[in-house]
């Protein structure tokens, strides 16, 4: 994909602290920007940085897991965020191909 993973793990790994090990292998990616910035923003440059291997990661669901995960935090407790379907396009190319569960 020419990405370079934000964090890796092999299965077999000890966790932090002394849990469990890991029980599968994992390659994580980060948009790489501040936390502050939209959501709308972290997906759009997430989707502009892997769009150029769609097919290719499309092809791994039939295989692998594929997610895409997302957090949200806020110190008040009345907070909300909006995403403009725009920024959900990651999401609808992803569901035409069915997934390996």
């Amino acid at each position: 994909m020419g990405l370079r993973p934000t964090y890796t793990h092999k299965m077999g790994d000890p966790r932090r602290f002394g849990a469990a090990s890991w029980q599968h292998d994992a390659w994580h990616y980060s948009a790489g920007l501040p936390e502050e910035t939209s959501l709308e923003a972290h997906l759009q440059t997430l989707w502009a940085d892997i769009a150029p291997a769609r097919d290719f990661l499309l092809s791994m669901k039939s295989q692998f897991r594929v997610d895409v995960l997302c957090g949200y935090r806020s110190n008040s407790d009345h907070a909300g965020f909006q995403v403009e379907p725009k920024s959900l396009a990651i999401f609808a190319d992803a569901a035409e191909v069915p997934d390996r569960r």
